[in-house]
């Protein structure tokens, strides 16, 4: 005889929190088609794949077809799922229905996370409090694993970085020792987006990547495997580990990927990058422009794109396009307001800098050192070391946070210099014409190159006449007409 409703369903509900892909095809093979149960699985199933839109239709009708005592588990499978698809009124309206519990310590944790979402940290804070009191009193080792992964998404949104890992951390433990690997997954993610938001740490970031593409491929989770993978490669590709990117990529393309993922602003910014170091800087600056002037961009991702986009130009050998590209990326990365997530905070240093090293390449070395000077980079050596790239030091002498984008640097710098060095005019020429064209005068430019004013007006005159010009401004047209500035 089958245990009653409440009971079976628990048991249900127990595999759709923590079973494998494979534990929830062999109990949907058990189950009645129209049954409670079935739908559960079903979402669990679809969750899996991907698909939360297919989940969330599910367990709606679900819902409406459920009677009281079955509300409470197709509620806390289908409430996270609302939440992170930012439909927060009727996430509010079913944790307000009357026919669960409210005080299950289960949903006092997901009205901590809905809470934090809101913007209510101080009842977020209250309800978490709550329910950590309470997880050691449950014996079920999915349920205490759950509600700590529930309790790190709470803290990640509170903007708490130590609660958050530190439940994240939890939830790994005891989900990884129940063997409910999927719920692991889901905490490495909030681990790996905790890092990458919050705290900055890109090594940890991928140290999470790689943990919860590893526990979703034991689970069977197609999902959180194409996430980690996604996050590993785009994280690899910015450190210019080749192979690593490469084998992350390999395994990507083995199956289709779900749309968000092929839509995601990190992974397609990753194959220009790819591109571009193959050499075809004029394909990957085509990305990078349309990347910047898509609608939904935010300031940062702007600024990387078109700083990116500049230095392309300048590989392709545009220089008016790679000057004033530049100069708009460093332009929108100034006066960043308080409050950004580290992501956005980083790609904006990381649009700067890029665009100071384009600038030093162009020879507009005092534009460079002037913007390059400013607090959002010197709190980040990391990023602020792709300036120095732009002069000439090797990409392997930077940090591997950024290595990819100083290769990128360091190919531009050698194609540069190749192309400058079959021209008429020397080094110290060439510098000079850079700073003249860059609008300043000989006294201005002596001081900055430590030179005195007779030395650097002699230079020019040589110049001139080596560019069989008649005057400064034709010398300046012929040197660009030629590609050296």
């Amino acid at each position: 005889m089958p245990p009653p409703v409440p009971e079976r369903l628990e048991i249900v509900a127990r595999v759709c929190a923590g079973g494998s892909s494979a534990e929830l095809a062999a109990l949907r093979a058990e189950l009645h088609k129209s049954s409670p149960a079935a739908a559960l699985v079903d979402a669990a199933i679809a969750l899996c794949a991907g698909d939360a839109a297919r989940a969330d239709r599910l367990l709606r009708h679900a819902w409406k077809a459920a009677a009281p005592p079955e509300r409470r588990f197709v509620a806390e499978l289908w409430v996270p799922i609302l939440i992170s698809m930012l439909h927060f009124e009727e996430a509010e309206a079913i944790l307000g229905d009357e026919r669960i519990d409210a005080q299950d310590v289960r949903f006092v944790a997901l009205r901590a996370v809905l809470a934090a979402t809101r913007g209510d940290a101080a009842l977020s804070r209250q309800l978490a409090y709550d329910a950590e009191e309470r997880i050691a009193d449950d014996a079920d080792e999915v349920v205490r694993a759950r509600l700590h992964q529930r309790l790190a998404l709470a803290a990640l949104h509170r903007t708490e970085p130590e609660e958050s890992l530190r439940h994240a951390a939890a939830a790994i433990g005891i989900a990884t020792a129940a063997r409910a690997h999927r719920i692991a997954s889901s905490a490495h993610s909030v681990a790996y987006v905790t890092h990458l938001s919050i705290t900055g740490d890109v090594l940890a970031a991928l140290h999470h990547a790689r943990e919860m593409a590893a526990s979703a491929m034991v689970a069977g989770d197609r999902a959180f495997r194409t996430a980690g993978l996604v996050a590993v490669y785009e994280m690899l590709v910015e450190m210019a580990d080749d192979a690593g990117a490469a084998s992350a990529l390999e395994l990507l393309r083995a199956s289709p990927l779900p749309e968000q993922f092929n839509e995601r602003f990190p992974s397609r910014v990753a194959d220009a990058m790819v591109q571009a170091s193959g050499g075809d800087f004029a394909g990957a600056r085509n990305v990078f422009v349309v990347l910047a002037d898509e609608e939904n961009r935010t300031p940062g991702e702007r600024a990387l794109c078109r700083a990116l986009a500049g230095l392309c130009n300048l590989g392709a050998g545009d220089e008016d396009a790679a000057r004033a590209l530049s100069r708009r990326a460093i332009g929108g990365t100034a006066r960043p307001p308080a409050g950004l997530p580290a992501y956005e905070l980083r790609y904006r240093r990381l649009g700067r800098a890029i665009g100071c090293a384009t600038c030093v390449l162009l020879g507009d070395t005092v534009r460079a050192d002037r913007r390059s000077d400013t607090a959002a980079l010197r709190v980040d050596a990391d990023v602020a070391g792709l300036v120095d790239a732009g002069r000439g030091v090797p990409a392997a002498r930077l940090s591997p946070k950024v290595r990819g984008y100083a290769r990128l640097i360091e190919l531009v710098h050698a194609r540069r210099a190749a192309t400058l060095s079959a021209g008429p005019l020397t080094a110290t020429e060439l510098e000079i014409f850079r700073q003249l064209d860059a609008g300043r005068n000989a006294p201005q430019i002596a001081a900055a190159l430590g030179r005195s004013t007779y030395t650097v007006r002699t230079h020019v005159r040589n110049a001139i006449e080596k560019l069989n010009a008649r005057g400064r401004l034709e010398a300046l047209a012929r040197a660009r007409k030629l590609g050296l500035l």
